[in-house]
C-alpha cells in the first residue's frame, strides 16, 4: 500500500522486503507489475535457477566486489542473459577505480541485457584513489570509456604510492 501512495511511475524496487524472502518478494513484483532488483537477495551463480520461472519479475544488482570479481561476475552475467533476465551493474559505496574498471567491462559484456550501472564516483567519495587518475563520471553522468581503450592498462595506472 506504501508504495502505491506514492503515485509515482516505478521502473523497479530495490529489495523492498528481509534479505532472501524471494517469495515476498515475487508476489509484490506481480501486486505492483514491476520488477524487483535484487542485490544483497543474490550473491552466486547457485540462485539463479530459483528466478528463471518468470525472469521479466527480476532485475539482478551484479557487483563485481560482491560476486568474488570479474571472471565470476561474467559467468554469472552469461547465466543471467541466457535466462533471459536483465541486469544492472552495480557498486559499492567508495570503489575505487579498479573496481570501476572491471565493472565497465562487464556493463559492456551485458549489451542489451544491461538496464543500468552505478559507479565510477572515485574522488568524489573517496579522499584519494588508488590510481594515477580516477575513473569517474563527469557532468551528466557520463565516463568517456572509450578513451579508456586508447590508455595503457584501459586507463588503470597505479598511483606511485601504492605501486
Amino acid at each position: 500500500r506504501h508504495l502505491r501512495r506514492l503515485d509515482v511511475p516505478l521502473f523497479a524496487v530495490e529489495e523492498p522486503l528481509p534479505v532472501g524472502d524471494m517469495r515476498g518478494c515475487a508476489e509484490l513484483a506481480d501486486a505492483l507489475d514491476v520488477p524487483i532488483i535484487l542485490d544483497e537477495s543474490f550473491l552466486r551463480l547457485q540462485q539463479l535457477d530459483a528466478l528463471t520461472d518468470h525472469p521479466s519479475r527480476w532485475l539482478l544488482n551484479l557487483r563485481v566486489s560482491k560476486l568474488g570479481g570479474l571472471l565470476r561476475s561474467l559467468e554469472v552475467l552469461d547465466a543471467a542473459r541466457a535466462a533471459g533476465l536483465a541486469v544492472i551493474v552495480g557498486a559499492q559505496v567508495g570503489e575505487t577505480s579498479l573496481l570501476t574498471r572491471a565493472a565497465l567491462t562487464l556493463a559492456q559484456a551485458a549489451d542489451a541485457s544491461l538496464v543500468g550501472q552505478e559507479g565510477a564516483f572515485g574522488t568524489y567519495l573517496l579522499t584519494e584513489d588508488i590510481c594515477a587518475q580516477a575513473l569517474m563520471f563527469e557532468t551528466g553522468g557520463l565516463l568517456d570509456a572509450a578513451q579508456l581503450a586508447q590508455l595503457p592498462g584501459f586507463g588503470v595506472i597505479p598511483n606511485a604510492m601504492y605501486a
